[in-house]
């Protein structure tokens, strides 16, 4: 029988990089923790592959669950009944998608963040893969936002499920470490060219310092750059 939890992934893609030959694979290993659960945060750079990672894993245990080719050199999933995803983008889709048919929307992004996750919690099981994507993103104060985060993801471990984060809410990282038995982190890995930042779509232990949004704003040629820079100093001062 397969082990409840297990997802032992070498060399994995998404499946759109299929055709790709500039792919980056990346392994995944997750131990099984019989009814205790497991949780994987990643961290780090902005456009650093964490949420296609995500969606990997997602992709490699519905389709290892279906006996159909997975993308990736080699992989062991265990015994896996369902997958749920908790994202602050998904969330913001399914308002709209309900404004559409004309259904009432569940109170603001914050009430509607709280259902969606609400639910998950409730029917979670130690045969549940949670994919959390920055779940309350842009939908209230950073701090509340990291709270409630953390509390997200700590009822779903002892509910025994295996939950990925993802996020940029740094500072829920520690508690989490602290609090939950199985927890592992995950930084992007970077490198620095000419006084640029840029991922390298490949991940290693650890927590990230930065999501390096300013860098990605200084690729892209953003015009509201050095605005940007001035405002965060004086941010920086003020909560100093």
């Amino acid at each position: 029988e397969a082990e409840r939890g297990l997802i032992d992934i070498e060399g994995g893609w998404h499946s759109t990089l299929s055709g790709n030959p500039k792919r980056i694979a990346n392994d995944i290993h997750i131990k099984p923790n019989g009814n205790e659960g497991s949780l994987s945060i990643y961290t780090g750079f902005n456009t650093g592959g964490k949420s296609t990672l995500a969606k990997m894993i997602a992709q490699i245990v519905t389709l290892a669950k279906m006996g159909w080719p997975v993308p990736a050199k080699a992989a062991s999933i265990g015994d896996f009944s369902d997958i749920q995803v908790v994202s602050g983008t998904l969330t913001e889709e399914k308002q709209r998608d309900r404004s559409r048919k004309h259904k009432n929307a569940i109170g603001g992004a914050l009430a509607a963040a709280l259902h969606e996750s609400g639910l998950v919690i409730q029917s979670a099981t130690s045969k549940t893969l949670v994919i959390l994507d920055e779940p309350f993103s842009g939908a209230t104060e950073p701090s509340v936002a990291a709270a409630l985060t953390a509390a997200l993801a700590e009822g779903l471990t002892r509910r025994g499920a295996t939950v990925i984060l993802i996020t940029h809410l740094l500072e829920s990282v520690p508690l989490l470490v602290e609090r939950v038995p199985y927890a592992n982190t995950y930084k992007a890995k970077t490198m620095t060219q000419d006084g640029v930042t840029a991922p390298l779509y490949s991940f290693e232990p650890g927590i990230a310092l930065s999501s390096h949004g300013f860098d990605v704003a200084k690729q892209m040629k953003w015009p509201g750059l050095e605005k940007a820079l001035t405002f965060f100093d004086v941010l920086t001062e003020q909560a100093q």
